[in-house]
């Protein structure tokens, strides 16, 4: 599912990411990093809680 959703946020962002490269690129991101923190978050507490 979040494939699907990250595919879906850079086709929206297509034009976006020709007219305001600098900011679709921090915005874009900005949402990598939202969608990749829980995930690092669930790897780190599954290595230490076994």
């Amino acid at each position: 599912m979040k494939l699907v959703v990250a595919i879906a946020v850079v086709v929206l962002m297509d034009d976006y990411l020709q007219e305001e490269p600098v900011e679709a690129s921090l915005l874009l991101s900005l949402v990598a990093a939202v969608g990749l923190g829980p995930a690092t978050n669930n790897v780190v507490l599954f290595l230490f809680t076994g």
